[in-house]
């Protein structure tokens, strides 16, 4: 066995390291085990089965923030998740090639809550992902369990007993699924009842919006923000357009360049503030509130398209002292 290392082993060995097991490198370098492991230990080369392509079932499901279970790994394997296994010397790994499971996930992307996933800690992330990670934070105070607030109980009396309100209007503005609030209006014991649920025929507009927001991974609730209509209603429209076979089931359709993809809805962020202006505010305040509205789209899309973080608090205060100069509409906004 020639004592030395040619560079044609070395390039090889470096190649194949984390890609196929450390015997069929033994093997087809003519060398020992020990000898091949001994060589990637000078070469710098890592841990061999944290090299290459491909990563642990731990591992994968540390990153995720999920708890490692038989339960959630046979409910991933029924839908076809890309489980593999990996020999290195004597030891048996579960292994998940990354490209593998960015196909899969695409595919299966409700199983996920990305905004518990660190960015990048795979390496470079599909475009999709930014979208999932994105609708998994709004979603997360219609998710969580958290108890009433008494500041909570005074905003949803006192939007019961205004009678202009609908269950969605409230769940957008407290953030709580319908279910729930129609919990705690049993447990308050309460008399006043919301306006009746919108009823009024979906708009290509609207549609529109929910096919987007549909495939980018929203839940129902946080729908609700952005379209006029209950999460029920809006659940149930989905549900028709599976079962008509316009809407894909896993949620998956090809997006050719979704970084530049133009939305079809306009400035859909004026409907989530959740109630109309129009509503709660005098015909006189509707032009200030107009303004300060397009001022802050227009601040939210220059964001968007840069990747900042809008700082919601600062746009606020300065709009205000600009534009309010401290006169009444000041304590309206």
């Amino acid at each position: 066995m020639p004592a030395r290392w040619p560079i044609e082993q070395e390039k090889y060995l470096e190649d194949a390291w984390g890609e196929v097991s450390i015997p069929h490198i033994a093997k087809k370098l003519g060398r020992t085990v020990n000898a091949v492991k001994l060589k990637a230990r000078k070469m710098g080369l890592k841990r061999h089965i944290h090299s290459g392509s491909y990563i642990t079932l731990n591992q994968l499901f540390n990153a995720l923030d999920i708890s490692y279970n038989a339960f959630t790994l046979d409910r991933w394997r029924r839908h076809g998740f890309p489980l593999r296994h990996k020999k290195s010397v004597n030891m048996r790994y579960k292994i998940v090639y990354i490209k593998d499971f960015w196909a899969w996930a695409e595919r299966h992307k409700m199983f996920i809550d990305f905004s518990r996933v660190e960015p990048l800690i795979f390496g470079p992330e599909p475009a999709w992902v930014k979208y999932k990670r994105k609708a998994d934070w709004l979603a997360k105070p219609y998710r969580e369990r958290r108890p009433w607030t008494p500041q909570e109980d005074a905003q949803f009396k006192a939007m019961l007993c205004a009678y202009r309100y609908t269950y969605r209007d409230i769940s957008v503005a407290l953030k709580r699924t319908e279910e729930a609030l129609k919990r705690r209006f049993r447990d308050l014991k309460l008399k006043q009842r919301p306006l009746p649920a919108d009823k009024s025929f979906w708009t290509p507009e609207q549609e529109a919006i929910l096919e987007d927001l549909y495939y980018k991974g929203y839940i129902p609730e946080v729908m609700a923000e952005y379209i006029p209509k209950s999460a029920l209603a809006i659940q149930r429209k989905v549900e028709r357009l599976v079962a008509e076979g316009r809407f894909a089931p896993d949620r998956f359709r090809e997006e050719k360049e979704p970084e530049k993809q133009k939305k079809p809805w306009g400035n859909y962020i004026f409907v989530s503030a959740g109630v109309s202006y129009k509503k709660v505010l005098p015909p006189e305040k509707w032009p200030l509130i107009e303004h300060f509205l397009a001022s802050f789209c227009g601040l939210a899309m220059k964001a968007d398209e840069t990747g900042e973080k809008v700082d919601v608090n600062k746009f606020i205060k300065e709009y205000m002292q600009i534009y309010v100069k401290g006169s009444e509409e000041a304590a309206m906004l």
